[in-house]
């Protein structure tokens, strides 16, 4: 049960990087699908091989450009917020489950 859950939260935040547009600057996946490579760096993520979330779509933007500023917080928010949830809580919960 725990294992769904997991995954669920994890498809979940790949899911909203994807949609975000958020990149890495990581290579290690190019030869898998897009919604595979966000799911394979946010589980990584999740296990604590952290990569901070790279925004070159937006940076360029960014001067004097509010939407492109508010997408760089949100990006922000929502990966801090992941690894909180996901690094933290969950894996706690898992050692507690174990235990």
């Amino acid at each position: 049960m725990f294992t769904l859950f997991f995954f669920y939260w994890v498809g979940l935040n790949g899911f909203l990087f994807d949609i975000m547009g958020v990149d890495y600057s990581s290579k290690d996946y190019d030869h898998v699908g897009r919604s595979f490579y966000y799911f394979l760096q946010t589980f990584r993520n999740a296990l604590g091989d952290i990569e901070v979330p790279v925004y070159t779509s937006f940076w360029g933007q960014n001067t004097g450009n509010q939407q492109a500023m508010m997408m760089i917080y949100t990006i922000w928010v929502v990966w801090v917020s992941m690894q909180v949830f996901l690094s933290i809580i969950l894996l706690n919960f898992l050692i507690a489950i174990i235990s």
